[in-house]
């Protein structure tokens, strides 16, 4: 054999060794992809309640647009986890007052207890840039998870907002707030988890009629939804004196913080929900080393650029 042709043969060869080389670090590397959780994540899930007016004092345009505040601010900050229900806004509050999530099975995919706490905990440790390998492969496991749960998430999203747009105005008229408040406050202290934050999401004109039959408690008598993470969302229209309404109903949740935005500035908003804790991660695609290697193989085989195909 020539000194020439040992060359070509011993270039070939180191070719060929760079190459597998090659493949094998970028199979590594795409079994090992560096995952970012937002920061605008909550930390917690979330056990969320929306109360949606549609009583005869509200604009046609003003509840028109508290149903896509519904839909577009909150509904998506709702994933794995998460539990949301709505209700209608009436002169009285009770089952007929259910527009959304009144059962299980209009709920995503619920974790236990032991495995809610398990999988916050990987998340709050793979924020951290020292996070440990055995951390990496947890999280690698709940990319997965999410991404077989995906459409499943989907669907429960999408059968709210369907009901949400279907909700008809109330039949009576009449508006009480205080008992839809009562009635929220009871379901919080009976349907509660460590590993979950509470919120009340309250998107109505405020106006509350008390000429009504209905008794509720008189307010002042406890600490009315304590624990609770309240936003009211009102129209901000010209009609009515928003200062003096406000001031009422910070008055009546006590000494506590109550976020307050017009119907109109929550829908420029990106969220009014913070977004679920596993939100982003069903973007990404997390396979083993083997299974990377040999679909690089495999592409590799039927590449039309690799030498002698062409004239197949």
């Amino acid at each position: 054999m020539s000194r020439k042709v040992r060359s070509l043969v011993f270039a070939s060869s180191v070719a060929v060794g760079i190459a597998a080389v090659t493949g094998v670090l970028y199979a590594y590397h795409l079994s090992n992809p560096q995952i970012e959780i937002p920061a605008a994540n909550r930390e917690k899930f979330a056990n969320v309640v929306v109360l949606l007016d549609g009583t005869r004092s509200i604009s046609d345009t003003s509840f028109s647009s508290g149903k896509q505040v519904v839909t577009k601010g909150i509904i998506p900050s709702c994933g794995l986890g998460d539990r949301l229900a709505t209700y209608s806004i009436g002169p009285e509050f009770g089952l007929s007052n259910v527009i959304s999530g009144a059962t299980l099975q209009e709920q995503p995919p619920q974790f236990g207890v032991r495995r809610s706490s398990e999988v916050l905990d990987i998340l709050r440790q793979s924020r951290s840039a020292n996070a440990p390998g055995r951390v990496r492969s947890k999280l690698y496991g709940l990319v997965n998870e999410t991404q077989r749960l995906k459409v499943q998430v989907e669907q429960v999203r999408s059968h709210w907002s369907d009901q949400i747009g279907s909700m008809q105005r109330p039949l009576r008229p009449g508006t009480n707030l205080t008992c839809a408040f009562d009635a929220v406050n009871a379901y919080f202290q009976a349907s509660s988890a460590p590993d979950e934050e509470r919120w009340l999401f309250v998107v109505s004109d405020l106006i509350q009629e008390r000429a009504l039959a209905t008794p509720c408690s008189p307010a002042g008598e406890t600490t009315p939804l304590a624990g609770v993470r309240i936003v009211l969302l009102y129209p901000h229209d010209s009609l009515h004196d928003w200062r003096t309404i406000l001031d009422f109903w910070r008055r009546f949740f006590g000494d506590r913080k109550v976020e307050v935005y017009p119907i109109s500035a929550a829908l420029n908003r990106p969220f009014i929900l913070p977004p679920n804790p596993l939100t982003g991660l069903e973007s990404y695609r997390v396979r083993g080393f083997w299974p990377n290697l040999g679909s690089l193989i495999s592409s590799e085989e039927k590449s039309p650029l690799r030498p002698g195909r062409d004239s197949e």
